[in-house]
């Protein structure tokens, strides 16, 4: 059971971090052009969102949560704490990625650029 969840752990982060990066690439394109958050640019945002960073994201979490749950004593591991703080970014980014894709020219957007 352990070696499926570390698989779909690492599956999860690799969609969920990869989407965010892709992203943040397609707003900067987004944002160079003047478009609005109607045009074609925020809708393929929209589902790359939806169809990938989303997925991966709960992928991630709950893989996680379950490999916690199984193996405790990794609760008591100080990388494990540091680990857990980037994802507490990572959800961060996930945040203001998701605001800079519905309300272009945003803070959020400025952020996000900043990551690419």
């Amino acid at each position: 059971m352990i070696p499926w969840l570390r698989a779909g752990h690492l599956l999860g982060l690799i969609l969920w971090g990869g989407g965010l990066l892709a992203l943040t690439a397609l707003l900067r394109a987004r944002d160079r052009a003047g478009e609005d958050a109607q045009g074609p640019t925020s809708t393929v945002a929209g589902r790359l969102y939806r169809r990938v960073c989303g997925p991966g994201a709960f992928l991630a979490l709950f893989s996680g949560i379950g490999l916690l749950h199984l193996q405790q004593p990794l609760l008591k591991q100080p990388w494990l704490h540091a680990k857990l703080t980037l994802v507490a970014g990572l959800f961060v980014v996930d945040h203001l990625t998701l605001r800079a894709i519905k309300r272009p020219g945003a803070r959020a957007t400025r952020v996000a650029h900043a990551l690419t």
